[in-house]
Order: structure tokens, then C-alpha cells, then sequence
């Protein structure tokens, strides 16, 4: 039991990945939402508490349970996970151990919003950034209405101690097109290294430059502004916007410019790739194969020319 209960925790985690899009429990078309879906809290700028509000806009009253789980941010693919056990009390970044909520459940009627205040017990954090998953377990109080409710709203809560005392530190590594060689790529994907003891937000742009140093294409890094977590390893894509229509083969150049955290801390990564440009592959083979052709001609014809002689 509660293996599949844990199953069902993560899977609602994994749908927070998009961070900002609403979290919501269907059923039969009514919702219950939970907003916002990620706070986050400077404790040298705000007080050590954060509110979230829950609607129920279905025709059942409905019962809330609250509670709390650490999040770690998984390397590379940068999925939150939820922390538990053991692995929670050895996690420098935790938050669940110094909050409590101003109620543990709540009751709401249909059609009614209620608040839950989460208090940060400010005093105990460690300097740096500490992460939660604030969970509500949804139950239908009444037992006999037609609609069975049963489901889990998840929301994030990132809360920053020390401001300014913070380490800041990241690395860019990896920076690829993702593309096969003959093809010139639509996106690049990089990944952010965060060393530090606290969360990076990057953003940068992406340069590609063509083999007489000529800008061709560019592309914003972070759009969507998503985070990556202390000690941990998040993968980016950044999406090209081509500014030539015709692009010749060659050796291309491109430097990704990124900067970070309170002190826009800036860094840079450069890589070189091959590509085609707008000749087809086809196209190219055959020009290749008549190249080869006419110089074996040509080798034939000089040989021909010296045996004369």
C-alpha cells in the first residue's frame, strides 16, 4: 500500500516539471486546483511564510490533507524527485523539517476557495537553498454522492537563506547540435552544472557563425526560466532562429553566452560542428562522386600524356 501510495506521490511530482502550467484534479470536467504552483521565498526580502489557496469547483465537498516532502532535483534530466527516509535527513537542502502549516487539513464546500499558510521556521535554515513539495491529499467526505474523489495536488516551495552569503557557482558542459553532421541543426542542447548551494536560473543566447565568421543563426537560452537545483546537473535546449536563407558547407562556430544567479555571474562555451548547410546530401554525394570521377580522368590523362612522351 504504501509503495503504490508512493508511486502515485511521484508521478504527481514528475507532472510539476513544467512548473507553471496549473496542477488540477479532474473529475467528470469539474476541478480542483491548487495556486500557485511553485513560491518562491527570499527570507532576506520577505517574511518566512507562504500562502497557497485551494478551489473546489466540483459539486462534492471535499477534505484536504496536508503535507510536506524535500525535493531533489534528478542530474541531467532534470525531473524533481521527492525525498524520503534516510536519503531526506542526509539532504543539506531540505525545507520539510523546518516548516509547519497553520492547519493540516481543511474542508471545502463546493465552489469555495480556502487558504493553508506554510510557516518557515527562518532561525534553523542553513545558508543557501532549501526545496519542498507542498502535497494535498484529496478524499470525497461524502461517501454516498455519485462522484469518487481521490487524488493528490502537488505545488513547490523554494525558500533562499542568507541572502547574499549564497555560493554561486555552475559550469556549462556539453553543448551540442542536435542534429546528424550533414544536416545544419535546428537547436542545441546544453547542460548547467549548479556546484553552488544554491538554485540558477540561466539565460544567455546562443551564436552560430559560419566558416567566414559571419552570424547566421541565434537562439534565446531558458525561455521557459527553469531552474536547476543545488549540486545537481539540468539539461537545456535552445531552439535556432536562422538569419540566412542559404548557407553553404563548412566547419560552423557556436558559442553559447550564459549568465546566473543575483551577481549575473557570466560564462561561455564554444564548439565547432560540421555541416552542409542548404546543399542537400544527395546533392553533395554527386558532386563528390563527379569530383572523383573527373580527377581520376585527369589521372588517366596525365599518364597517358607521359607514356607518349
Amino acid at each position: 500500500m504504501i509503495h503504490l501510495s508512493m508511486k502515485f506521490i511521484l508521478i504527481a511530482i514528475f507532472l510539476l516539471t513544467v512548473y507553471l502550467i496549473p496542477i488540477k484534479a479532474f473529475a467528470e470536467g469539474n476541478i480542483i486546483t491548487v495556486t500557485p504552483q511553485l513560491i518562491q521565498l527570499d527570507l532576506s526580502e520577505s517574511p518566512p511564510e507562504a500562502e497557497y489557496f485551494y478551489t473546489n469547483s466540483t459539486s462534492q465537498t471535499i477534505e484536504l490533507t496536508l503535507s510536506m516532502q524535500d525535493v531533489k532535483e534528478l542530474e541531467d534530466r532534470g525531473v524533481p524527485g521527492i525525498l524520503d527516509g534516510p536519503e531526506a535527513k542526509n539532504y543539506k537542502y531540505g525545507l520539510s523539517s523546518w516548516a509547519k502549516f497553520s492547519s493540516s487539513s481543511i474542508v471545502i464546500a463546493p465552489n469555495e476557495t480556502k487558504k493553508v499558510t506554510v510557516f518557515i521556521d527562518a532561525n534553523r535554515l542553513s545558508i543557501g537553498g532549501h526545496y519542498a513539495s507542498v502535497l494535498a491529499e484529496v478524499k470525497q467526505i461524502d461517501k454516498e454522492g455519485p462522484v469518487k474523489l481521490r487524488a493528490i495536488l502537488s505545488s513547490l516551495l523554494f525558500v533562499r537563506q542568507g541572502s547574499g552569503h549564497e555560493t554561486e557557482r555552475a559550469a556549462l558542459i556539453d553543448l551540442r547540435p542536435n542534429t546528424s553532421i550533414p544536416e545544419f541543426p535546428t537547436s542545441f542542447n546544453f547542460k548547467l552544472n549548479n556546484m553552488g548551494n544554491i538554485d540558477l536560473t540561466p539565460y544567455g543566447r546562443l551564436t552560430v557563425t559560419d566558416p567566414f565568421g559571419r552570424e547566421i543563426a541565434t537562439g534565446i537560452v531558458n525561455e521557459d526560466s527553469l531552474v536547476t537545483l543545488p549540486e545537481s546537473i539540468r539539461r537545456y535546449t535552445v531552439n535556432l532562429a536562422q538569419k540566412k536563407s542559404f548557407l553553404l558547407p563548412g566547419v560552423y562556430r557556436s558559442q553559447l553566452t550564459v549568465r546566473y544567479g543575483k551577481k549575473r555571474i557570466q560564462t561561455g562555451l564554444t564548439t565547432h560542428f560540421i555541416s552542409l548547410g542548404s546543399i542537400p546530401l544527395p546533392l553533395t554525394v554527386a558532386g563528390l562522386g563527379l569530383l572523383a570521377f573527373g580527377g581520376f580522368g585527369l589521372f588517366k590523362f596525365s599518364r597517358r600524356n607521359n607514356a607518349v612522351e
